[in-house]
Parts: C-alpha cells; sequence; structure tokens
C-alpha cells in the first residue's frame, strides 16, 4: 500500500549533531527489549511507546505532526553454548556483539494511514541505513563512563627532578618497609615508597603519601606501570589526583632510567578501577549466600552508568519517601502528556524516573541472565533501568555531576532539591519535605549576653564522635558510636574565641545549634572525614542504628528563650550565607568557621572555589579566628528581577518570560543571562514560570512542624565504601513493607535483595535518612 506520508518533511537521515533515541521511549522506560517495541519517529528521532503501554508514540504525533514511525524491537537469541557473555578489559564503552546476542525486528508505519511500509522504499530505506549506524543516545551519555580525563598539572609541567637516589631496579622494595608490589618512586628525589591500599594492586602501607607529607615532593610513579611508549601511573598528592607528565622520559632518565628497557608488569590504576567497577564487593555475603532477589513495585534496580551509583543510591532513598514518590508518580500522568521536549526536560525525566522505579512493571528477573544462569534455580537479577537522560540534564549546569566521575552523595542530594525547587517556580515544591529551620545561639562567656539567628536547611551534618582504641595494620580502630550520640554531639556547645561586641572582653563565646522545626524528611550526613595534609580522609568508625523502634528527637528542639537574657547588640552587617555551600564544605571535614572564611574570601561562591581557596590558605594565621561581625559585608543573594534588566534583555529580541527565567538563573546579571538563554535552547519557559510574571517562586508547600513528640523512624541509609566520598561504591539500605513485615532491602545498582541485618551500614553509612512518623508509639 502506498503511503502519502513519505516526504522529506517526514522521514529524515540524522546527522552527526542529532541524537537518535532508538533504545526506549523518552517519557517512559518501556524500551526496544518490550513486547511491542518502540516506535521510533524518522522524522526527529525521538521514540515513544505505543498502545499496549502509554501510547506515547501517538502523544509525539499529537504533538508534532510527525506520522512515520520505525517499530524497533529485540529479542535474545536462544543460547547455543556454555561460553560466558565477553568480559571488558578495558576502561572504555564499546558495543559487545549485540547482533550475536540479539534478534532484531523493525517495522515501519504510518500512524495516520494506520499501516506498515516497505523498509526496501528508497527514502525509508536510507533513513534506516543512518538510524542504525548513528551513535545510541545512552553512548553519548557513557562515552566517559570509564575513562578518566588525566590531564598534566602545575606540578608535573614544573618539576624539576634532582637525583637524591639512584634506585636499583633489580632489587626494588619500599624504603620504608619490605613491600616489592605497588611500589612508588618520588619524581622530586627518587625515593622509592609503597602506595595505599586503594591504589595499590599488591596493598601497601603507605608510605609514599608520608614521604609527601615530610617533604612535600608531590609527584610520584608507579614504578611497574611504566611502559616503553611512555604510559605510566603518575600521582600528585598536592592535587590528589591522577595527573600525565608528558616530560616523564627526561624525567625518569635524570634517575638513570632508560623508559625504552622498562616493562609493565602490575596492573594500572585504571584497571584496577575496572575491575573493582566490575567486582565490587559489597554485600557480598549477602548475595553469595543466596538471600531473596526481590522483584515488585518500588524493587526496581537502576544501571550503572559508569561511576553513577552516588545517583541511584540517592534517587532510590528518595522515592521510598511515600510523598514524593506519589507527588512525582502524579506529575508523570500530566507532565509527561504535555512536555513538548520531554529528553531534555527535568521534571519529565523525573517523573519518568518515578514510574520507572516505583510501577514494578520493570522490576523482572533478566531475560538474558535467565540463559546465564541456565540450569541454576536462583533467579537472576534485573536488567535495571538506565536513567541516562535523567542524568545528562542533572549535569547539564554543574561541572561535577556532568562527568562520569564518581561523586559525593550527600553534595547530589543537596543539589538534586535545589533543582527540584528552582524547577517549581510557580509549582507546588516537593523539596520542601526535607525543610526545617535551624537557630543558632551565641553566648559570650563573659557577660551572658546572646544572639540568636535562624536559617533554613534541608539537611544536617552531625559530627562523629572519635574515640580510637587501636590500631590495625597502620589504620586506626575506633570505637563503636550510635546514631543517637551523633545527634547528641551536633547539639553541643561548642567553643570559640571571640571578642564581645558588648562587654569587649575577649574570654571567648559558646555556639550551639538547634532545631526550631522539624521537617517530614530529616537528611543526616555523618561526618566521618578528617583533613590530613591538606587531603580529606574517611574515618571507619562503625555508627549503629535502630533497625526497629522510633528515634525522639524532641530534645533537639530550640529552648525557649530565658525572659531576663540580654541579647547582644543588633544592627551590625550581616551576610545571607551561601548555606548549600557550607554544607557541602563543612561535610568534607572543614570548620564551620573555616567555611564561613572561605566564603567570605570568594564572595560567597560555591563549594570548589572555596574549597580551592581553603587549600591555598591553610596556613594562614588566621584561618580559625572567629568571624568578625563588624568585617562582614552585605552580600544577600538577589531574588528579584529587575525590571530595567528584563527591558535590556527585550531589546535583544528575547520574550519577558525569557528575561525573567534567565535573570533569576544568574542573579541579575544581564550579560551571563544572555549566554544562560543560548545555552538552554530546549527550555521550555511557559512550564515554569506564569507568562504574568506574578508567579516567581515555587508555591511551597509547608510540611515541617514545631510540634511535639518529634518521633522518627529510619527509613534509609547510603552506604559508602571507599576512602574518599568522591571514589568507591555507593548502595542504598531501605526499609521496606513486603506482605505486611517491615524489611531491609540492599539497592546495589541493578541488584535489589533482602539482607538479614544492617551490619554492614554500621562501618558504611554516610547519610541517614529519617521519616517522621504520627500516632506511633515505641
Amino acid at each position: 500500500m502506498t503511503c502519502d506520508h513519505i516526504t522529506e518533511g517526514n522521514v529524515g537521515i540524522p546527522n552527526g549533531y542529532q541524537t537518535v533515541y532508538r533504545e526506549e521511549c523518552v517519557r517512559c522506560f518501556v524500551s526496544q527489549d518490550s513486547e511491542a517495541g518502540i516506535d521510533l519517529c524518522l522524522a526527529c528521532f525521538e521514540s515513544g511507546c505505543g498502545p499496549n503501554d502509554h501510547n506515547h508514540s501517538k502523544t509525539h504525533f499529537d504533538q508534532k505532526q510527525h506520522p512515520v514511525m520505525l517499530n524497533i524491537k529485540r529479542k535474545p537469541k536462544p543460547k547455543t553454548c556454555e561460553e560466558p557473555l565477553r568480559k571488558l578489559t578495558k576502561l572504555e564503552i564499546r558495543e559487545e556483539s549485540e547482533e550475536d546476542i540479539y534478534d532484531w525486528f523493525y517495522q515501519p508505519h504510518c500512524l495516520i494511514c494506520k499501516t506498515d511500509l516497505d523498509i526496501q522504499q528508497p527514502l525509508i530505506s536510507a533513513s534506516f541505513q543512518a538510524v542504525i549506524k548513528a551513535p545510541k543516545a545512552s553512548n553519548k551519555s557513557q562515552v566517559k563512563a570509564w575513562e578518566n580525563e588525566i590531564v598534566p598539572c602545575e606540578h608535573t609541567l614544573c618539576l624539576q627532578p634532582q637525583a637524591d637516589e639512584i634506585p636499583n631496579l633489580k632489587e626494588t622494595k619500599c624504603s620504608n618497609c619490605d613491600l616489592k608490589d605497588n611500589l612508588w618512586m618520588c619524581l622530586h628525589c627518587g625515593t622509592l615508597s609503597c602506595g595505599r591500599k586503594q591504589y595499590g594492586g599488591g596493598g601497601g602501607n603507605g608510605h609514599a603519601i608520608e614521604h609527601f607529607e615530610n617533604k612535600k615532593h608531590a609527584v610520584s610513579v608507579k614504578l611497574k606501570s611504566i611502559t616503553p611508549d611512555g604510559h605510566a601511573d603518575i600521582y600528585c598528592y598536592n592535587c590528589d589526583d591522577e595527573r600525565i607528565d608528558p616530560y616523564i622520559e627526561d624525567h625518569l632518565a635524570v634517575f638513570q632510567i632508560d623508559i625504552k628497557k622498562l616493562n609493565k608488569t602490575e596492573k594500572s590504576l585504571a584497571e584496577l578501577q575496572l575491575e573493582q567497577n566490575l567486582n565490587w564487593d559489597f554485600g557480598t555475603s549477602e548475595e553469595e549466600s543466596g538471600s531473596t532477589r526481590l522483584f515488585g513495585p518500588g524493587l526496581t534496580g537502576l544501571k550503572n552508568l559508569g561511576n553513577s551509583c552516588y545517583l541511584a543510591s540517592t534517587m532510590q532513598s528518595l522515592f521510598s519517601i511515600k510523598e514524593f514518590a506519589r507527588f512525582e508518580l502524579d506529575l508523570f500522568t500530566t507532565c509527561n502528556s504535555t512536555c513538548k521536549n520531554p529528553a531534555s526536560n527535568f521534571q519529565c525525566q523525573l517523573s519518568k524516573l518515578a514510574e520507572g522505579l516505583c510501577s514494578g512493571k520493570f522490576s523482572k528477573p533478566s531475560e538474558l541472565g535467565r540463559q546465564t544462569t541456565g540450569s541454576s534455580p536462583m533467579l537472576p537479577f534485573q536488567d535495571g533501568l538506565r536513567p541516562y537522560m535523567f542524568k545528562d540534564i542533572i549535569g547539564q549546569d554543574h561541572a561535577e555531576f556532568g562527568t562520569a566521575q564518581q561523586q559525593d552523595a550527600y553534595e547530589f542530594l543537596v543539589y538534586l532539591l535545589n533543582l527540584i525547587r528552582k524547577n517549581s517556580v510557580g509549582k507546588p515544591d516537593i523539596s520542601t519535605l526535607f525543610d526545617f529551620e535551624i537557630e543558632q545561639k551565641l553566648l559570650c562567656l563573659s557577660c551572658k549576653r546572646a544572639r540568636y539567628s535562624t536559617f533554613s536547611s534541608q539537611g544536617l551534618t552531625i559530627p562523629v564522635p572519635r574515640r580510637k582504641i587501636g590500631e590495625e595494620n597502620g589504620e586506626a580502630i575506633y570505637e563503636e558510636v550510635t546514631l543517637n550520640e551523633c545527634l547528641d554531639k551536633a547539639v553541643e556547645p561548642d567553643s570559640m574565641e571571640y571578642t564581645c561586641e558588648a562587654c569587649k572582653s575577649k574570654q571567648g563565646a559558646t555556639t550551639q545549634l538547634s532545631l526550631k522545626t522539624f521537617p517530614k524528611a530529616l537528611a543526616l550526613q555523618v561526618n566521618r572525614f578528617d583533613i590530613q595534609a591538606s587531603q580529606v580522609r574517611k574515618l571507619g568508625i562503625p555508627v549503629k542504628v535502630l533497625e526497629e523502634g522510633l528515634y525522639k528527637l524532641d530534645h533537639l528542639r530550640a529552648k525557649p528563650r530565658p525572659e531576663d537574657e540580654e541579647l547582644l547588640p543588633e544592627g551590625s552587617p550581616t551576610i545571607d550565607w551561601n548555606e548549600q555551600a557550607i554544607e557541602q564544605l563543612q561535610a568534607m571535614g572543614f570548620p564551620l568557621v573555616r567555611c564561613q572564611r572561605a566564603m567570605l574570601a570568594t564572595n560567597n561562591a560555591d563549594a570548589e572555589t572555596a574549597m580551592n581557596w581553603l587549600f591555598e590558605h591553610m596556613e594562614d594565621p588566621t584561618i580559625d579566628d572567629p568571624i568578625d561581625l563588624s568585617e562582614l559585608k552585605q552580600a544577600t543573594k538577589n531574588n528579584t528581577v529587575s525590571n530595567d534588566k528584563i527591558q535590556s534583555l527585550r531589546e535583544f529580541g528575547f520574550s519577558e518570560v525569557q528575561a525573567k527565567r534567565a535573570l533569576l538563573e544568574t542573579n541579575n546579571d544581564v550579560e551571563r543571562a544572555v549566554d544562560w538563554i543560548f545555552s538552554h535552547p530546549d527550555e521550555t519557559y511557559e512550564e515554569t514560570i506564569d507568562e504574568t510574571g506574578e508567579s516567581m517562586e515555587a508555591e511551597k508547600v509547608k510540611w515541617d512542624s514545631e510540634s511535639l513528640p518529634a518521633s522518627y523512624q529510619l527509613k534509609a541509609i547510603i552506604s559508602h565504601k571507599g576512602g574518599s566520598a568522591h571514589a568507591g561504591h555507593y548502595v542504598a539500605f531501605i526499609r521496606k513493607e513486603i506482605e505486611g513485615q517491615d524489611v531491609w532491602v540492599l539497592y546495589n545498582d541493578e541488584k535489589v535483595l533482602k539482607v538479614s541485618s544492617l551490619e554492614e551500614a554500621k562501618a558504611t553509612g554516610y547519610v541517614y535518612i529519617l521519616e517522621r512518623v504520627d500516632n506511633v508509639t515505641a
């Protein structure tokens, strides 16, 4: 049958800049692996599910009037041999001979004519050939997933080696112990030292970093990683990161080492990281013992996109909160059916993730895994959803979350809640689930006058008591503490140096935090980190939690102010601190006074800028001096939009709604606002800002309360294994009700299984989410 709709306007050929979404529906997680497959629009190359699902293919047609679709589906081929699937051996993303694993089925059809079309028709055939050769949308997102963008730094570029020692390459060992593997040679003086456990293939006692701390020699090379063509593991301890030494051959020659005669005999850092990502031992005892694989609503795993476990664990924890899940599921039925640019719309992709995780229809044993496990009675794990569109949007305006590097889960949670608020302009803001108010009291130790300040927060960083009880293999061992102890310590008075503005005494003061209101969901980040030699180190302090029962937090509430208490003078200059940046810095282990001093020095900038300033000024004699209120300058965030600047942008040809949104995003900076508009071509302004301009803020739904009792139940733990919050692996332990019983469920990327206890979370818990409960007695 002929079709009049086969025209160049309806059937195109993707160019090198267009993204081809040929793997899954852009509005939901129905994919090419579903029974009916998906429909790929041959005009704009977005895909939608068919009438057997949400019929997003028709939604796409109703909006864009593109009728010609290519239905794509695939099925695993029957297993013909017992050979395991090919294992990745390089730090890269690549196709794994999918044609050998799957049978593919393609069928073009017209939505208007409601008929199948001939794939050999010249225009359709040309489009089809280009589509199957085009990079997949997920590949554009994942191409950096297992790559580290390693570059030189000033320390490698300016390196001037001096051969204090000439290493004997035939009898190499650490200069401080007898280890012969995982040896790092200082490129400043030639000293050989063993590396750290997390970086070495054969373990280590950390003598290389001790050498750096003692000598301030920053650049080292892993001796047995060097190849004749100049590839080697280079580490800069000043940058605390892997680096490239473009002059490695010349630098080694200073120590009479001919690089052409060297051979690599140990795994590189990249290979060790890949091996770690493929075989991470987290909850393995549960997995190997045959613990129950779980499937069903709210029990859907997320595929690791390459160091994306911080995102997966955080999102699983958020959607475990019923109010959050219900809110986003409601938006799925509205936003996703009206959104004009779903692949690049934050709210559309967030609600898509809600439907994917909560519906349960994607929570089923892997079909490919069934073939791999053969006759084993144990069900395979899920394939897991791949939220690459969501991750792409998250990283658009964030330098760190836009990379494939591991990130801090708590920093991500804080950033995500802020992003939800920004995208809720004129609409209800579900991030208020985490809102609460903190009161800070400053008390002069001499005259007993006080000053009170209140600020809003969406999370609380709490200290962990440090009681060292011994050492093992050079690592400190700490006494177990409870989460209640950490909470108590968070509200203890803290002494500080202070010159009183009222009595002029220099006797000092105390500061004390307390909660004015209690949120529906309380996010706690335990500060297990310490700063040693300008590096953030994680401390292995076990924190015990209540698996059952309630946390009574009434004692955290701010006490009534004494009627006879005198207040310190008001009217001093104040600053509207960048609380999000301060929380991130405190999460890294920096004291509050240093965080505030860094924010002042960097004009209340972001956490990364402030952190760089801190590392440059660690030796300043006044770094720990209390902030003198008389020195503060007014530095408030501008939440209003200047009419003059709106008019300036309108003169460039932008609409009023574009101008308002861009100025709001760039703190009333016209030049940056123009850049923001051009860098967000797919922004749908009508979906976030009322055209009248009357509603420029999110509609806040108040969840926090001053009422008592404040009873909470532990809902989720985001656990982290590794020496730094920016490396290692994250998983989530979440309380779920299954068959009328509360059980703890481990979410380890796509693996979802029941666990017998939270013992593993003692030493690895990093973020704790407590949910307020009403009418429940302990």
